[in-house]
């Protein structure tokens, strides 16, 4: 068997690129936003049309969610981690939904005051929690969380007004947000936190996303009077993540993987904003040009590439982005298991293997004529010919070192 797999590799440095598997799929999802993805990449929920809600997937592309009567008008904003649940907030007037196998269910809105927008901005992971986003007819924000056997149950008094609730854990026991301009952190266990320190001379300005154990929380941060930066917080201490080169210096960060490693988010650019893609080995890094160094077909023609998160494995990535028309188009990207040593996209055991060399051979005969998108070069050389043999040099220790993402 290990022999037949060696002569089968050894001729694919004969072949066209398309015929070799790619380590990153990139999918233009049309005129659409997309919001979320599931924890393992494989569906993402947005809206298209203006307003109405999908879910998506490779196999069957965008359908519709169901809604009271028809195709649901809305935003669905999660997906739960056990992938059964989607919420969001539904359109005329806003509200509070989850779709799940069952079909289409309003939460409708809390008790004992008049909210004009009620929205589910997060999840559990069994989907019987919802954290919900409110905003009073009076234009005060308010947060809660939404079971079946309690309904809504307010994190802070009510009298704690201008409150934005903006991610969950999974256990639905730590919230982070911004209360009147300052980052929080509340847990059962601690009721409401303020996290904008100064820590180690950083303010934690906002707070957007957190990992899976509530450990890692990621936003933006500011030194001193310095310009206000992506952030991550992690054991008491904010680093600034800097920016992509060419921009005013600032950028903010989004989402985080469940293992706190991986962050994304926006940046300013030398073209405007662009997406970046953080983690601890490499730093920041335009996404756009790391999915095109991968292998990304389809996206060179795309002169901007949004950021509006990662999967909580940390492998898919997702947004919307400026495509080749000039139009907003929805987006996913999702890696191959492993990172860039799996030339081949392959997701089965053991993902590098011998046909990895037999891939890098082909993409580096095919040449290529930007050395910052092209999958062969491996070291990242700007100095012509920037393919050549340090690179295999290069695939080589990325081989041995095993397993990586991204």
């Amino acid at each position: 068997m290990l022999h037949h797999r060696v002569l089968s590799t050894a001729s694919l440095a004969g072949l066209p690129l398309s015929a070799v598997a790619q380590p990153v799929a990139f999918y233009d999802l049309g005129p659409s936003f997309v919001w979320a993805a599931s924890s393992d990449g494989g569906r993402a929920v947005g809206k298209v049309n203006g307003n109405e809600a999908f879910q998506w997937t490779p196999a069957a592309g965008i359908v519709p969610l169901p809604g009271p009567a028809g195709p649901l008008g809305g935003d669905p904003f999660a997906i739960s981690a056990d992938d059964s649940t989607i919420v969001g907030g539904a359109w005329a007037p806003i509200r509070a939904f989850r779709v799940t196998q069952a079909g289409y269910q309003s939460l409708g809105a809390p008790a004992g005051a008049s909210y004009q927008d009620v929205r589910a901005v997060a999840v559990s992971a069994n989907g019987a929690s919802a954290l919900c986003s409110t905003r009073r007819s009076s234009g005060e924000y308010q947060a809660f969380l939404h079971t079946d056997a309690a309904g809504f149950q307010p994190i802070t008094p009510l009298s704690t007004a201008f409150l934005w609730a903006h991610a969950m854990t999974p256990d639905a026991q730590s919230v982070v947000g911004v209360h009147s301009n300052r980052a929080f952190r509340w847990t059962q266990q601690t009721g409401l936190l303020y996290i904008d320190g100064p820590w180690n001379g950083v303010s934690f300005v906002s707070v957007y996303g957190l990992s899976a154990d509530g450990g890692v929380l990621v936003g933006q941060g500011r030194l001193g009077a310095g310009p206000v930066q992506a952030a991550r917080f992690s054991s008491g201490v904010v680093q600034l993540l800097g920016d992509l080169p060419g921009g005013s210096d600032s950028s903010v960060a989004y989402s985080v993987s469940a293992d706190g490693q991986i962050v994304t988010g926006l940046s300013s650019a030398l073209a405007g904003s662009a997406g970046f893609v953080w983690d601890p080995e490499n730093g920041m890094r335009d996404l756009r040009m790391l999915l095109l160094q991968r292998g990304a077909s389809g996206l060179a023609a795309w002169p901007r590439l949004g950021s509006q998160g990662v999967s909580a494995d940390g492998r898919t990535f997702f947004g919307t982005g400026t495509a080749p028309d000039g139009t907003s188009h929805g987006w996913v990207a999702k890696l191959a298991p492993c990172g860039y040593a799996n030339c081949d996209g392959s997701t089965t055991a053991p993902e590098l293997n011998v046909a990895d060399f037999g891939c890098f051979l082909a993409r580096y005969s095919q040449g290529c004529s930007d050395p910052a998108a092209c999958y062969a070069n491996c070291d990242g050389s700007t100095a012509a010919p920037f393919l050549n043999v340090a690179d295999f040099g290069c695939f080589l220790q990325r081989y041995a070192e095993g397993c990586r993402t991204p």
